[in-house]
């Protein structure tokens, strides 16, 4: 997986900022598209099964990485 890839060069004790989108594909998440990205639904539940797969969590916790949502960012 590319994230991860990426993951190999952090240095302890610095932030990184990593913008993800994940979502759950249903109704609403397919009602959001626009002209040329028509898959944002598929797109964002493929998001939320990587960051929730078993296998990238524990590589997460082995790396101690903090994941946090944009609402923990301060102000």
């Amino acid at each position: 997986m590319r994230c991860i890839k990426k993951w190999d060069g952090l240095e302890a004790g610095k932030a990184y900022l990593f913008g993800e989108h994940p979502g759950l594909y249903g109704t609403e998440l397919r009602a959001i598209y626009h002209i040329g990205y028509e898959h944002v639904a598929t797109d964002r539940q493929r998001e939320t099964d990587v960051l929730t797969n078993p296998w990238v969590k524990e590589i997460i916790a082995q790396k101690r990485i903090q994941l946090i949502a944009h609402r923990d960012l301060k102000q």
